[in-house]
């Protein structure tokens, strides 16, 4: 959530003095100023006196009237009156904070709800309620001795009010979490309402017919561009609904659909669909930007058969020791298409060509399964490519691989472990990154990707190791290495190897991420960590350092993200890397 500063104004250094307790401390001012109105329940943000944002607030009886204050604290969780916890508390004046909607405990999904749909309104005790989004954006990028000026105006401001989003009549499983929340584990990000979106090339030309001739007809092209759009949109690199983004754009929805968030996705439904956007919701297992869904299953060593894996989720296990003995594959098409498989297993060999849900491999025999190959069949088959990779004992995940090559290995005695497949349109490339962090006394956590936090921040917990891979047949691969406490910089590792430590309670301290592979030139990856006592340092790039080195801090969170090459960043890049 770092700020990025306009170019422009990246030369200008103002630095003023102020007067504490009859003391002079001078501050280097970092530009930006904050005015609270507490009759619009507002706070303007404002970049060397040009209006930057406005977020929507909650303030209350004790609220300063006027007067101009500086920042002078900040907290990850505070302690609040009443028993409640805020987010991202930063101090103003005496009690009176900057915070998130109260919560009961200090977790993420202990929202009081009831609280939160009174944004917009004055309902606090003195203290400036802030959706986390906001709140989270004040903690992280104005420093301390950030001037806060109150006022009270009917008139909101330059940018007017946001709309402030309402959630008591939501689901009792997802409304205990504030919807802007970051988390990789907010509720409101698995609702079936809120999945992600894929991409129709022809909904999306037939939408913007001008395209044709200034980006071209193929779907590689028109998805570059959607993309891109997004982000300089303000929206995600990524396929994500923006709901804050999405309510401002289209302020007047509630006079149709009414002002819940669910009138909001019911409208982003049809506007998304005439944009060519799918909506996954509908069948999140089956949609894909292809229309082709691939389904599969794994028998595992002493797990037998797993549930079925769709459309390049990992079926199997990884580093438990477990040998993949055989696979089922299918497809779902309105096409003629249809697959055929065949694996190498130990002692056998490579196994007959089996198709259609069709069973390759061994059951009750004890034997591994080494390498796989899978190709498509019908009078489609010619439109799409059917991608693969495997987890292979000791070596991790494989390049991916298509349309009959072999992953795996034969000869030299290792097991498949897991396995991802997926069917994709001929040329089709989608910038998808996954990466999961192993995390002092928690241990590894769940896989996410294109830049989502990879743990909970603010928790104090070192990060030990990291695993990173490329989930698309984009024509690279990923290569990463760690500075690790006592050790130092680690050689390279590549696509889902273990970089860093596990087991030796040492702490990760920075990294370096860069990509590979006959495209690699055709794509940024960049990356972010949460560093001790920093926070979110600025995003680095193509094999930079980021972290610090020499400091003894460590990393509790990475984010990564792949976009197209000269894509503007996804946040800013100022100070990516701390040196003692």
């Amino acid at each position: 959530m770092k700020f990025k500063f306009p170019k422009f104004l990246l030369t200008l250094i103002v630095t003023f003095s102020i007067l504490i307790s009859s003391s002079v401390h001078v501050r280097a001012w970092s530009g930006i100023s904050l005015e609270v109105n507490y009759v619009a329940n507002v706070v303007n943000v404002y970049y060397y006196g040009e209006p930057l944002y406005a977020f929507v607030c909650s303030t209350g009886s004790a609220t300063p009237r006027s007067g101009t204050y500086y920042t002078q604290a900040k907290w990850r969780w505070r302690g609040l009156f009443g028993g409640v916890y805020g987010q991202y508390a930063t101090a103003i004046t005496g009690n009176i904070l900057f915070h998130s909607v109260p919560y009961t405990e200090t977790y993420e999904w202990a929202l009081e709800w009831w609280e939160y749909d009174k944004l917009g309104t004055s309902a606090s005790m003195g203290c400036v309620r802030l959706q986390v989004c906001d709140a989270q954006w004040i903690y992280d990028n104005c420093p301390i001795g950030t001037p806060v000026t109150f006022y009270g105006s009917e008139d909101p401001g330059p940018w007017g009010k946001p709309k402030a989003f309402k959630i008591s009549n939501a689901p009792e499983d997802i409304r205990n979490w504030d919807p802007t929340d970051t988390n990789p584990y907010n509720a409101w990000n698995y609702n079936e309402d809120f999945t992600k979106y894929t991409f129709n090339a022809q909904q999306y030309l037939k939408y913007n017919p001008d395209l044709k001739n200034s980006v071209g007809t193929d779907e590689f092209s028109l998805k570059v561009h959607w993309l891109t759009t997004g982000i300089r949109e303000k929206r995600r690199a990524s396929d994500e609904f923006d709901l804050k983004f999405f309510m401002n754009l289209y302020p007047n929805i509630a006079n149709e659909y009414g002002e819940d968030e669910y009138a909001y996705v019911q409208y982003y439904n049809k506007v998304g669909r005439d944009k060519g956007q799918i909506g996954s919701a509908d069948n999140p297992k089956y949609k894909t930007a292809s229309g082709v869904s691939v389904r599969y299953r794994t028998h595992v060593e002493q797990l037998g058969w797993q549930d079925f894996s769709y459309n390049g989720v990992a079926s199997g296990t990884e580093d438990r020791g477990y040998r993949i003995e055989a696979i089922t594959v299918d497809i779902d098409s309105p096409y003629d298409l249809g697959v055929k498989y065949r694996t190498h297993v130990q002692n056998l060999g490579w196994l007959n060509w089996v198709y259609n849900g069709g069973i390759s491999g061994t059951s009750g025999l004890a034997l591994r399964a080494e390498a796989i190959q899978l190709e498509l069949t019908g009078a489609a088959a010619s439109s799409f490519d059917i991608c693969y990779r495997a987890y292979v004992q000791g070596n991790g995940w494989t390049e991916w691989y298509k349309n009959g090559q072999v992953a795996g290995t034969t000869g030299q005695a290792l097991r498949l472990e897991s396995i991802q497949i997926k069917v994709v349109s001929k040329g089709t490339s989608n910038n998808t990154v996954s990466y999961s962090s192993h995390s002092e006394t928690v241990g590894w956590q769940p896989t996410v990707s294109d830049g989502l936090n990879s743990t909970v921040v603010g928790r104090s917990l070192r990060l030990e190791g990291v695993r990173i891979s490329v989930n698309e047949p984009l024509g690279i691969g990923i290569e990463y290495k760690a500075h690790v406490q006592n050790i130092g910089w680690q050689n390279w590792v590549r696509n889902g190897q273990l970089a860093g430590t596990t087991g030796r309670a040492l702490r990760l301290e920075a990294l370096q991420i860069r990509l590979i592979g006959a495209n690699a030139g055709m794509y940024d990856v960049y990356y972010q960590t949460y560093v001790q006592g920093i926070g979110w340092t600025g995003w680095a790039k193509n094999g930079e350092k980021c972290g610090s080195e020499g400091l003894a801090l460590r990393v509790e969170s990475i984010k990564v993200i792949i976009l197209p090459k000269g894509s503007p960043p996804p946040g800013s890049t100022i100070k990516p890397f701390y040196h003692g």
